[in-house]
């Protein structure tokens, strides 16, 4: 990774490099290329919150992103679901949808939070979205 490179391309690079690993029968290197992914899907998720009028944390709140799903899938697709922890404790839900390009990402679906439950069901469940259509 280069110095400087922004927040979505690093998901997206890491998102390439856990595919590759995740197909290898090196467990240690799909541990480190998940943890890698994981790491800068918070980071990313925790920056997108910050253009959201209605998100009032402050500085660093995230403490660990929990995968419960992940996926690769046909034509540079990702989707992924779990929890972002809170460095309170709590777990905040979270689901993503991405599809790369050769420079990054082309569009992506990212859900955060829960309005009415934990995890959410329906669509109107989510807290926060946010979408570039491909």
């Amino acid at each position: 990774m280069t110095t400087g490179m922004k927040l979505e391309e690093q998901v997206a690079d890491s998102a390439r490099a856990w595919k590759v690993a995740s197909e290898s029968s090196d467990a240690s290197a799909r541990e480190i290329a998940e943890r890698r992914l994981a790491d800068f899907l918070e980071r990313w998720v925790a920056e997108l919150l910050t253009t959201d009028a209605e998100w009032t944390q402050h500085g660093r709140w995230f403490d660990g992103l929990i995968f419960e799903e992940l996926r690769a899938e046909e034509d540079d697709r990702f989707s992924s679901s779990g929890y972002i922890w809170s460095i309170d404790q709590v777990k905040w839900p979270f689901r993503a949808s991405i599809q790369l390009s050769a420079d990054g990402m082309a569009a992506f679906d990212i859900r955060f939070g829960a309005r009415r439950r934990n995890p959410p069901r329906a669509e109107a469940d989510w807290a926060f979205q946010f979408v570039r259509a491909g």
